[in-house]
């Protein structure tokens, strides 16, 4: 009989083999109509060939019928009639030969009964198969999905996905006619009616699925129509002075009309809430009842939020704006082409989920230099046109899955690195007097008290400087407010109140600013004032220290130089801020077998290394705010111990220094990292290339002017960065926002990826925010299409021994959870889960010992699998904490308790790898509060 395709309303004869074969073709889902399956999905095709050699074993087997054709709602009658022409035929031929070929193969056992019996299964099946949604029985939704995949990717241009088209085109043509040809063919040799022939070969179409597809606007009109595609739109933003030639060749000064690319904010949200997955996940956000602090809604600010107080499922935006250079840094068009960016996220999904790029969103993307001088304050005018009614009890009326909704939706916080920051909020420089963008510290109060601060920007505050603005110099405003201009960030902002709404970013803070200064410091004092070890040392020991599978893609690179080492005053790592991340994790291990571990600089890590897990850690207890203020103070105070404050430099040389510094936000990054006064950089003893360079030549060779004597600079003090006193400002503003990682910048530096590596490859740079922003929506319409059908926390399992469970060591633990001992269980190695991968050897926190408040640790022996859950087999460990390494000692019970967790009763989080010094203590590094890893009770 065949078995039944549903994308193509046909029986597929030549058994499970066959079926195979003719299924490389098709795009998921993979449907199962025969028996009782009522079209049962399946999301991968081996899925679906198990399912059928389970189940479905007769119509498997090679030998069935293979005459059953099409049976389409347009051409069943003629279908029929030619299918049952060539049933019979086949039938008189297997009687006079017994060698006929495989595609003539019909079953001697067929008779006219069954096949009016398959004739009427499949008119059945094909009524069932018209009320489906098109895309899975079209050809052409086929095609366009391969294209929208190819594009989403955003390392393929549009001329190649042009010749895929092609080619593509040209090889579905040829099978086509190769088909028609062998079944006019066939037909012929059983002596088959030539009108007949003709209609059976009439009904195999299809034969261009790229038809409407060939160009752009083609494509993003389908994506548009069938799969969702939020299109961008042009918004107008000024004129530019540009020319043109006329022709007479003479150049003519005009001037060209300037847009932004914008996304509509309530046609994008709409598209969340129509993908299921997401909104249920929105509807189901909840408050923690435990008094910990989790996200927006457990802070203080959301219980008197009017909107969110009336309306609790009113979606939170959190807005991001940044630069980023697109096109390759050794090419000639590194600055022309500076994009500015507007990115947001949504605060009512949950955090796993957000730590993935596609709940990324981008709203608006532009030339930097087309912008005025409010900068992003323009390309925020739609963005704030929509929020005007988003922000009211009525909303805006959009349809989600066919019924009417009430959408609501408003601002509630910002996040960018200090550049962006000041600009978005209409501030100078950080590297002014006034460099806080929260409070009003001056740099000089800072520099004498690291604990200083200066009175909050609130908005009545702000208010005032900016009145302030109209009347007071430009001069005066930079020494004494710090405000140049009045942000649409704060003008037209309805419940959102900045400067304080936008979020200090502790990626920025700490991974790419604090820590990459101190480690600088605590190695250059190793290194070379100590001499506990050499440079080399330190890269071989980074080369080679086991990180486990958990840290091994965010290694750091062994890259450390003798020149960059010894000089101090540069705290560039040139490490990820992953890399950074992980490099402060393991440091107190790298050195602490030639470090002495009381020593004041190895202290001051450990000290970041606390601050760091508080400030990057989703779940927060009253004790974890306790624990960090502590830690900042020590921390800040050992700092301030070894290295003393100074006098603040001349105001001259202070402006000078600003000029300087303000001159060259051209590059943001390099901003971030050198925000210190240059003339600070020197290192103790150590002489530049400008001193040793003779007056008037450049390059350092020597000339015939007698040289003069050079005079040995004077050691140079270290100040702290503005950064440090940014961690001042975390604990209220996380006890009043939730979280700081919910808001930190790592995910929207991930999201510059994807146009990064297409304005790598592509030729054109003509206009690059209209190609980047089309790429960018369509990786989001595919991320959102593939949501439907993907669990949101996708399990993978690496391959496996079956065993029956009663054979089982470890069978007392798992019969806890109803395992018989007749059941077999597949033992598999490592398993993966939102990106987390477990395997036996890593640790996992299970709870709090209940009487020291000592941690308890599983350390991972065998993993099981049954029934599509997942146990790990864990033993008991005691962590024993070590404010050394700020690790826990792990420590072995005399009978150590086996237990058999399910993976889903675990919070989600990175497993630990046992790190060691000397080989004989083993500690586990927590990278953020236990309290949002412990074991959950059911």
């Amino acid at each position: 009989m065949g078995i039944y395709c549903a994308s193509c309303e046909q029986r597929i004869s030549g058994g499970i083999d066959a079926f195979e074969k003719h299924l490389q073709r098709h795009a998921s889902p993979f449907i199962c109509c025969e028996g009782d399956c009522q079209r049962r999905k399946f999301a991968v095709k081996s899925s679906l060939y198990r399912h059928l050699r389970d189940h479905h074993i007769e119509e498997c087997d090679s030998s069935s019928d293979s005459s059953s054709a099409s049976s389409s709602a347009s051409s069943a009658s003629s279908s029929a009639t030619c299918s049952e022409s060539s049933s019979q035929e086949s039938d008189q031929s297997h009687e006079g030969d017994d060698s006929t070929s495989s595609s003539d193969n019909v079953d001697d056992n067929t008779n006219g009964n069954n096949i009016n019996s398959s004739e009427e299964s499949i008119h059945d099946v094909t009524e069932e198969i018209i009320s489906r949604n098109e895309f899975d029985i079209s050809l052409e939704r086929a095609a366009a999905r391969l294209i929208l995949d190819l594009l989403k990717r955003g390392n393929v241009t549009g001329t190649a996905v042009s010749v895929v088209i092609e080619e593509s085109q040209l090889f579905v043509s040829t099978i086509v006619d190769v088909v028609k040809k062998e079944i006019a063919t066939n037909l012929k040799n059983k002596d088959v009616e030539d009108g007949i022939i003709q209609q059976c070969v009439n009904n195999v179409s299809a034969s261009e699925p790229f038809k409407f597809l060939k160009t752009k606007d083609q494509q993003q009109n389908y994506f548009e129509k069938n799969f969702g595609l939020v299109k961008r739109q042009p918004e107008f933003l000024g004129y530019r002075d540009d020319h043109k030639v006329d022709s007479n060749g003479v150049s003519i000064p005009t001037q060209v009309r300037v847009n932004f690319q914008y996304v509509s904010v309530t046609k994008m949200l709409t598209a969340v809430l129509n993908n299921k997955v997401l909104h249920k996940l929105i509807h189901s956000e909840k408050k923690s009842t435990d008094g910990k602090i989790r996200s927006f809604l457990d802070g203080s600010l959301a219980a008197t939020h009017p909107l969110i107080s009336e309306y609790p499922f009113t979606i939170r935006i959190t807005l991001h704006t940044d630069d980023f250079d697109t096109p390759n840094p050794l090419g000639s068009k590194t600055g022309i082409h500076k994009i500015s960016e507007i990115n947001y996220q949504l605060q009512n999904l949950p955090a796993e989920e957000n730590a993935r790029l596609r709940s990324v969103f981008v709203m608006a993307y532009a030339y930097k230099e087309d912008l005025p001088v409010d900068g992003i304050g323009a390309m925020l005018d739609p963005f704030f046109l929509e929020m005007e009614q988003l922000e009211t009890a009525d909303g805006v009326e959009i349809n989600v899955n066919g019924r009417p909704y009430t959408l609501r939706a408003t601002l509630v916080a910002g996040a960018a690195d200090d550049l962006a920051a000041h600009e978005a909020l209409g501030l100078y420089s950080p590297s002014c007097r006034r460099f806080c963008s929260i409070c009003t510290i001056l740099k000089k109060d800072f520099y004498q008290d690291i604990f200083a601060q200066g009175e909050l920007r609130t908005k009545e505050l702000h208010q005032f400087h900016l009145r302030e603005l109209l009347e007071r110099s430009e001069e005066f405003m930079k020494a004494n407010y710090g405000v140049q201009l009045n942000a649409a960030l704060q003008r037209r902002a309805k419940y959102a109140e900045f400067p304080e709404a936008l979020i200090k970013d502790g990626m920025h803070d700490l991974l790419k600013g604090v820590v990459p200064m101190e480690i600088k410091l605590a190695l250059h004092e190793f290194c070379f004032v100590k001499k506990y070890f050499d440079v080399f040392y330190f890269n071989h020991r980074i080369a080679t220290f086991n990180y486990g599978p958990g840290d091994s893609n965010n290694k750091p690179s062994p890259n450390f130089t003798i020149a960059s080492v010894e000089n101090k005053g540069c705290y560039t790592l040139h490490q990820t801020a992953a890399q950074t991340w992980c490099l402060l994790q393991v440091f107190p291990f790298l050195v602490g077998d030639k470090v002495p571990l009381d020593n004041p600089h190895l202290r001051l890590i450990v000290h970041l290394k606390c601050i760091c897990r508080v400030i990057f850690s989703h779940v927060l207890a009253e004790s974890d705010f306790q624990e960090l203020d502590t830690n900042i103070y020590d921390h800040h105070k050992l700092f301030f111990t070894l290295y003393p404050p100074t006098e603040e430099p001349p105001a001259a040389a202070a402006v000078d220094v600003d000029a300087a510094v303000e001159e060259d936000e051209d590059n943001p990054e390099e901003n971030e990292d050198f925000l210190q006064d240059p003339v600070e950089l020197l290192v103790d003893g150590h002489v530049t290339q400008e001193e040793n360079n003779n007056p008037g030549d450049e390059a350092g060779h020597s000339t015939n002017e007698p040289k003069k004597k050079q005079k040995k600079k004077k050691p140079k003090k270290i100040r702290p960065l503005h950064k440090h006193h940014h961690l001042l400002h975390y604990i209220w503003l996380m006890r009043k926002f939730g979280p700081a990682v919910l808001y930190w910048c790592m995910r929207y530096e991930g999201k510059h990826a994807l146009a990064k590596r297409f304005g790598t490859i592509v030729c054109n740079h003509k206009n690059l925010p209209v190609s980047f922003l089309d790429i960018q929506q369509m990786y989001q319409c595919a991320e959102l299409m593939d949501l439907d059908t993907e669990v949101l926390n996708e399990i993978f399992i690496s391959k496996g021994s079956l065993k029956v469970a009663g054979e089982c060591p470890h069978f007392n633990a798992l019969s806890v959870h109803g395992i018989n001992e007749e059941e077999v269980l597949e033992e598999v190695t490592k398993v993966e889960i939102a990106g987390f991968l477990h395997q036996e050897g890593l640790y996992v926190n299970l709870q709090l010992a209940d009487n020291d408040n000592a941690p308890l640790f599983g350390r991972i022996c065998n993993i099981y699998v049954h029934n599509e859950n997942v146990y790990l087999i864990t033993k008991d460990f005691k962590g024993v904490y070590d404010s050394r390494f700020d690790a826990f000692l792990i420590e072995s019970e005399a009978v150590p308790l086996v237990r058999a967790l399910l993976l889903t009763d675990l919070f989600l989080d990175k497993p630990m790898t046992a790190w060691t010094v000397n080989s004989e203590s083993f500690y586990l590094s927590p990278r953020r509060c236990l309290a949002e890893a412990l074991m959950q009770n059911p």
